[in-house]
Protein backbone atom coordinates (compact mmCIF):
# COMPACT_ATOMS: atom_id res chain seq x y z
CA UNK A 1 0.00 0.00 0.00
CA UNK A 2 1.34 3.15 -1.05
CA UNK A 3 1.45 6.09 1.49
CA UNK A 4 3.29 9.48 2.14
CA UNK A 5 5.96 7.63 4.32
CA UNK A 6 7.26 4.84 2.29
CA UNK A 7 7.07 7.30 -1.35
CA UNK A 8 8.94 9.73 0.53
CA UNK A 9 12.15 10.18 -2.02
CA UNK A 10 9.93 10.33 -5.01
CA UNK A 11 8.25 13.45 -2.88
CA UNK A 12 11.90 15.06 -2.73
CA UNK A 13 12.25 14.60 -6.22
CA UNK A 14 9.12 16.22 -7.45
CA UNK A 15 9.66 19.49 -5.83
CA UNK A 16 13.48 19.42 -7.15
CA UNK A 17 11.93 19.04 -10.35
CA UNK A 18 9.27 21.63 -9.94
CA UNK A 19 12.27 24.29 -10.21
CA UNK A 20 13.80 22.68 -13.84
CA UNK A 21 10.28 21.05 -15.45
CA UNK A 22 7.36 22.69 -16.25
CA UNK A 23 4.92 21.53 -13.50
CA UNK A 24 7.25 19.08 -12.26
CA UNK A 25 6.73 16.04 -14.86
CA UNK A 26 7.42 15.51 -18.80
CA UNK A 27 3.58 13.79 -19.00
CA UNK A 28 0.86 15.16 -16.75
CA UNK A 29 -0.49 11.67 -16.86
CA UNK A 30 2.20 10.81 -14.65
CA UNK A 31 1.44 13.13 -11.81
CA UNK A 32 -1.46 10.69 -11.01
CA UNK A 33 0.77 7.50 -9.97
CA UNK A 34 0.05 7.78 -6.25
CA UNK A 35 -3.22 8.43 -6.44
CA UNK A 36 -4.15 10.92 -3.56
CA UNK A 37 -0.62 12.04 -3.41
CA UNK A 38 0.44 15.34 -5.44
CA UNK A 39 3.72 13.86 -7.01
CA UNK A 40 4.14 10.95 -9.43
CA UNK A 41 6.72 7.76 -8.61
CA UNK A 42 10.20 7.64 -9.89
CA UNK A 43 11.29 4.60 -10.55
CA UNK A 44 14.79 3.32 -10.02
CA UNK A 45 15.12 -0.08 -12.17
CA UNK A 46 12.83 -2.88 -13.80
CA UNK A 47 13.01 -6.73 -14.43
CA UNK A 48 10.79 -8.47 -16.31
CA UNK A 49 7.32 -7.63 -15.19
CA UNK A 50 8.57 -5.90 -12.02
CA UNK A 51 9.33 -2.34 -11.19
CA UNK A 52 11.14 -0.54 -7.95
CA UNK A 53 10.65 3.13 -7.53
CA UNK A 54 13.72 5.29 -5.68
CA UNK A 55 12.40 4.51 -1.80
CA UNK A 56 12.94 0.07 -2.93
CA UNK A 57 9.21 -0.34 -3.24
CA UNK A 58 8.25 -3.46 -5.85
CA UNK A 59 5.28 -3.45 -8.30
CA UNK A 60 4.15 -5.33 -11.02
CA UNK A 61 4.24 -3.06 -13.97
CA UNK A 62 0.96 -3.03 -15.45
CA UNK A 63 1.47 -0.29 -17.61
CA UNK A 64 4.34 -1.39 -19.72
CA UNK A 65 5.19 1.51 -20.92
CA UNK A 66 1.94 2.57 -21.93
CA UNK A 67 2.53 -1.19 -23.97
CA UNK A 68 6.30 -0.06 -25.49
CA UNK A 69 7.71 -2.84 -22.80
CA UNK A 70 5.32 -5.72 -24.12
CA UNK A 71 8.53 -7.62 -23.46
CA UNK A 72 9.18 -6.26 -20.00
CA UNK A 73 11.85 -4.97 -18.42
CA UNK A 74 15.67 -5.70 -19.05
CA UNK A 75 14.87 -8.35 -21.12
CA UNK A 76 18.40 -10.33 -21.61
CA UNK A 77 17.63 -11.28 -25.62
CA UNK A 78 17.10 -7.36 -26.14
CA UNK A 79 19.91 -6.06 -24.01
CA UNK A 80 22.39 -8.09 -26.11
CA UNK A 81 20.23 -7.00 -29.57
CA UNK A 82 20.61 -3.65 -28.65
CA UNK A 83 24.14 -3.71 -27.37
CA UNK A 84 25.13 -5.22 -30.61
CA UNK A 85 23.41 -2.29 -32.84
CA UNK A 86 24.79 0.23 -30.80
CA UNK A 87 28.18 -1.40 -31.25
CA UNK A 88 28.12 -0.29 -34.76
CA UNK A 89 26.38 3.23 -34.15
CA UNK A 90 22.94 3.92 -33.62
CA UNK A 91 21.84 7.01 -35.95
CA UNK A 92 22.99 7.83 -39.24
CA UNK A 93 20.60 10.19 -41.32
CA UNK A 94 20.75 7.96 -44.04
CA UNK A 95 19.01 5.02 -45.67
CA UNK A 96 20.16 1.52 -43.74
CA UNK A 97 20.08 -2.18 -44.67
CA UNK A 98 17.71 -3.10 -41.31
CA UNK A 99 15.29 -0.17 -42.46
CA UNK A 100 14.62 -2.56 -46.08
CA UNK A 101 14.23 -5.41 -44.02
CA UNK A 102 11.48 -4.48 -41.55
CA UNK A 103 9.34 -2.70 -44.02
CA UNK A 104 9.54 -5.93 -46.13
CA UNK A 105 8.86 -8.19 -42.88
CA UNK A 106 5.68 -5.81 -42.18
CA UNK A 107 4.14 -6.27 -46.13
CA UNK A 108 4.41 -10.21 -45.44
CA UNK A 109 2.82 -9.49 -41.93
CA UNK A 110 -0.02 -6.86 -43.30
CA UNK A 111 -0.89 -8.04 -46.97
CA UNK A 112 -3.05 -4.94 -47.50
CA UNK A 113 0.15 -2.57 -47.17
CA UNK A 114 1.14 -1.41 -50.18
CA UNK A 115 3.92 0.53 -48.71
CA UNK A 116 5.29 1.12 -45.97
CA UNK A 117 6.72 5.03 -44.22
CA UNK A 118 8.31 5.07 -40.71
CA UNK A 119 7.48 7.88 -38.25
CA UNK A 120 8.91 9.03 -35.36
CA UNK A 121 5.38 9.80 -33.82
CA UNK A 122 1.83 8.82 -33.96
CA UNK A 123 1.21 12.68 -34.75
CA UNK A 124 3.61 12.58 -37.37
CA UNK A 125 2.35 9.31 -38.76
CA UNK A 126 -1.22 10.27 -39.32
CA UNK A 127 0.07 14.15 -40.52
CA UNK A 128 1.45 12.11 -43.19
CA UNK A 129 -1.44 9.82 -43.85
CA UNK A 130 -3.84 12.63 -44.71
CA UNK A 131 -1.28 14.76 -46.79
CA UNK A 132 -0.76 11.41 -48.94
CA UNK A 133 -4.67 11.14 -49.13
CA UNK A 134 -5.61 14.92 -50.04
CA UNK A 135 -2.87 14.67 -52.60
CA UNK A 136 -4.59 11.40 -54.03
CA UNK A 137 -7.91 12.30 -54.01
CA UNK A 138 -7.59 16.28 -54.50
CA UNK A 139 -10.10 16.91 -51.90
CA UNK A 140 -9.53 18.06 -48.09
CA UNK A 141 -11.88 16.64 -45.94
CA UNK A 142 -10.91 13.69 -43.59
CA UNK A 143 -13.19 11.62 -41.96
CA UNK A 144 -12.01 10.73 -38.45
CA UNK A 145 -13.16 7.35 -37.51
CA UNK A 146 -12.81 7.67 -33.60
CA UNK A 147 -9.75 6.56 -30.75
CA UNK A 148 -8.64 3.59 -29.20
CA UNK A 149 -7.75 4.96 -25.74
CA UNK A 150 -7.09 8.27 -24.28
CA UNK A 151 -3.76 8.75 -23.75
CA UNK A 152 -3.76 10.98 -20.84
CA UNK A 153 -6.81 11.53 -17.75
CA UNK A 154 -6.04 15.59 -19.08
CA UNK A 155 -7.07 15.19 -22.41
CA UNK A 156 -10.68 16.56 -23.77
CA UNK A 157 -12.47 14.52 -24.66
CA UNK A 158 -14.50 14.16 -27.19
CA UNK A 159 -12.33 17.13 -29.53
CA UNK A 160 -14.69 19.74 -31.41
CA UNK A 161 -15.99 17.70 -34.29
CA UNK A 162 -15.05 19.23 -37.57
CA UNK A 163 -17.61 21.19 -39.43
CA UNK A 164 -18.30 18.12 -42.16
CA UNK A 165 -19.28 15.45 -39.31
CA UNK A 166 -20.92 17.34 -36.38
CA UNK A 167 -24.30 16.78 -35.29
CA UNK A 168 -23.46 13.82 -37.17
CA UNK A 169 -23.94 10.98 -34.25
CA UNK A 170 -27.34 9.13 -33.71
CA UNK A 171 -27.31 10.74 -29.73
CA UNK A 172 -25.99 12.70 -27.80
CA UNK A 173 -24.71 10.13 -25.52
CA UNK A 174 -22.40 8.77 -27.92
CA UNK A 175 -20.32 12.00 -28.69
CA UNK A 176 -19.29 11.52 -24.69
CA UNK A 177 -18.39 7.61 -25.02
CA UNK A 178 -14.30 7.11 -25.44
CA UNK A 179 -14.28 5.06 -28.02
CA UNK A 180 -16.83 7.07 -30.51
CA UNK A 181 -20.35 5.53 -32.04
CA UNK A 182 -20.70 3.44 -34.66
CA UNK A 183 -23.90 5.01 -35.72
CA UNK A 184 -22.90 8.51 -35.97
CA UNK A 185 -19.56 7.31 -38.44
CA UNK A 186 -21.72 5.60 -40.78
CA UNK A 187 -24.31 9.01 -40.73
CA UNK A 188 -21.55 11.20 -41.33
CA UNK A 189 -19.36 8.95 -43.52
CA UNK A 190 -22.82 9.07 -45.93
CA UNK A 191 -23.02 12.60 -45.98
CA UNK A 192 -19.20 13.44 -46.67
CA UNK A 193 -19.39 10.18 -49.42
CA UNK A 194 -17.00 10.42 -52.01
CA UNK A 195 -16.10 14.52 -51.15
CA UNK A 196 -13.98 12.47 -47.96
CA UNK A 197 -10.27 11.75 -48.78
CA UNK A 198 -9.79 9.00 -46.65
CA UNK A 199 -10.84 7.46 -43.12
CA UNK A 200 -8.85 6.86 -40.50
CA UNK A 201 -8.76 6.01 -37.08
CA UNK A 202 -6.63 7.30 -34.04
CA UNK A 203 -4.68 4.78 -32.65
CA UNK A 204 -3.21 6.86 -29.52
Amino acid sequence: MLSAESTETSRALFHRARRSLAGGTTSSGRIITTGSYPYPLYIAHGKAAHIWDVDGNEYVDYLNSYGCAVMGHADPRIASAVAEVSAGGTMFGAGTIPEIELAETMRAMIPCADLVRFADSGSEAIQGAIRSARGLTSTRPVRRAGSSRRRSPTRTWPPPAPPWTRRSCCSPVCERQPFGCSGGGRVSYARVGRRAAGAMTSLT
